[in-house]
C-alpha cells in the first residue's frame, strides 16, 4: 500500500517538530532558527518562477530553467541561505531548486563584476595547496557560524579536483564537507562552477550530499548547458584596449582570494542538508500547491 500523503498544513509543521524532537529542552535560539527556516522556505517557493523559463542575470547572461525546477529570486534566496546558516552577499542573484521527489538539492547563482579573468593559470591549479587555503577560509567562516548558533564545518577534501575547460571558459570542482558533531554519515558536497565572461564571472554552486551527488550532478550540468552570456559580454568579446582586467586569476576563483568578498555560503551546506532531509516533502508539496493555485486562477476569473 502506498504511503498516505499528509495535507499541506500538516506537512509544513514537520521541519519545526522534527528539529525540536532531538532536544526537547533546547535553547530558544534553536527553535527560532527552525521557525525562520520554515518561513524562508515558504517565502522562497511563494515567490519562485516555475520552469521552463529564461532568467536574465545581472545584465550579463541568461539562464534557462528546465521544467520541474524553480527559480527563487535574490531577496528570497538570500533569506533562505541565511536561514540555512550561510552568509550570502549582494552578488547572490538567486537559487534554482528541484521539485522532483527524492532530489534534495539547490543551486546558488552569483555574479562577480571583477573584470576579465585571465585563464593563463590553468597549469597552476595545485589541488593540495588550494585545499589547504580553502580550509583556512572555511575556519574563518566558522567564526561567523558559531556566533549565529550554527555548528562549525570541516572541509574533508576533493570530490572532484579543479579542472579548467579552455573551450567553455569554465572552472569546475567539487568539495566534501561535514558538520562537526553531526550523527549523519552522509556528508555535504558543493559542486562549484565558475563561467568566465568579459566583465566578470558567473558561479553556479550545487549543494547536495555524497550519496546524491552522482544522481544530481547531471542536473547541475543541465543548468550549465542553459547558461549563456549575452552578445557583447562573452569572454571572447574582451577588448584589451578598453576592458578592465581582474586582479585575481583562476586560483582566486576557487575562493582562496575572494571567499570573504563573495560570502562563504558555498561551503556552508550542513544545515541545508539536514533541513532538506526533514522538509524535502514540504518543498514538493509547496510547489504542487502553487501549481494547483495557478491552474485554478483562470477558472476563477472566468
Amino acid at each position: 500500500m502506498p504511503p498516505r500523503r499528509l495535507p499541506l498544513p500538516c506537512l509544513l509543521l514537520i521541519p519545526a517538530l522534527a528539529a525540536a524532537a532531538p532536544a526537547p529542552a533546547g535553547p530558544p535560539a534553536a527553535a527560532t532558527r527552525a521557525a525562520e527556516a520554515q518561513a524562508a522556505v515558504k517565502n522562497a517557493f511563494a515567490s519562485a518562477t516555475q520552469g521552463p523559463a529564461d532568467i536574465a542575470l545581472a545584465g550579463q547572461a541568461h539562464l534557462h530553467i528546465p521544467p520541474d525546477e524553480q527559480w527563487v529570486p535574490p531577496d528570497a534566496a538570500r533569506r533562505l541561505l541565511r536561514a540555512w546558516g550561510n552568509n550570502p552577499g549582494p552578488s547572490t542573484l538567486g537559487m534554482v531548486t528541484g521539485g522532483q521527489p527524492g532530489h534534495h538539492w539547490a543551486a546558488i547563482v552569483t555574479y562577480a563584476h571583477e573584470g576579465y579573468v585571465k585563464d593563463d593559470q590553468a597549469g597552476d591549479l595545485n589541488p593540495t595547496d588550494i585545499l589547504a587555503q580553502l580550509r583556512d577560509t572555511t575556519e574563518h567562516d566558522n567564526d561567523a557560524r558559531r556566533s549565529r548558533g550554527f555548528p562549525p564545518l570541516v572541509l574533508s577534501g576533493w570530490v572532484q579536483p579543479p579542472v579548467y575547460n579552455k573551450a567553455t571558459h569554465r572552472l569546475v570542482w567539487a568539495l566534501q564537507l561535514h558538520e562537526i558533531g553531526a550523527s549523519d554519515p552522509d556528508s555535504g558536497v558543493n559542486y562549484n562552477t565558475r563561467t568566465l565572461g568579459r566583465e566578470g564571472y558567473l558561479s553556479v554552486n550545487l549543494l547536495t550530499t555524497t550519496s546524491q551527488f552522482a544522481a544530481e550532478k547531471p542536473l547541475a550540468d543541465q543548468l550549465l548547458a542553459g547558461l549563456t552570456y549575452d552578445r557583447g559580454h562573452r569572454y571572447q568579446d574582451f577588448d584589451a584596449s578598453t576592458d578592465h582586467v581582474a586582479e585575481i586569476g583562476l586560483v582566486g576563483l576557487l575562493g582562496v582570494v575572494v571567499a570573504q568578498k563573495l560570502g562563504m555560503f558555498a561551503l556552508a551546506t550542513a544545515f541545508f542538508l539536514k533541513f532538506a532531509k526533514l522538509g524535502a516533502v514540504v518543498l514538493v508539496a509547496i510547489v504542487a500547491g502553487v501549481r494547483r493555485l495557478l491552474r485554478r486562477r483562470p477558472r476563477a476569473a472566468t
